[in-house]
């Protein structure tokens, strides 16, 4: 099993930019700290099972269930 976060918004600490440029605009969603938990498992026979996905939600909020069958 590997509990592995995947980030929906990737911000690079490298930019391009003029030399000396005083400033560097980098636009963003506002989702660079929102992420998702995957979780990956592989059976003793070697059987893969279908990822299980983790999104935060809120306390006693609406709940939706989507289920893939990835087999």
């Amino acid at each position: 099993m590997d509990e592995t976060p995947i980030y929906l918004e990737l911000i690079s600490k490298n930019t391009i930019a003029p030399i000396r440029a005083k400033s560097v605009n980098i636009r963003t969603n506002g989702g660079e700290k929102t992420r998702i938990i995957v979780i990956l498992t592989i059976g003793a026979d070697g059987r893969k099972l279908p990822p299980f996905l983790i999104f935060k939600g809120e306390k006693n909020g609406k709940k939706e269930s989507i289920l893939n069958n990835c087999e």
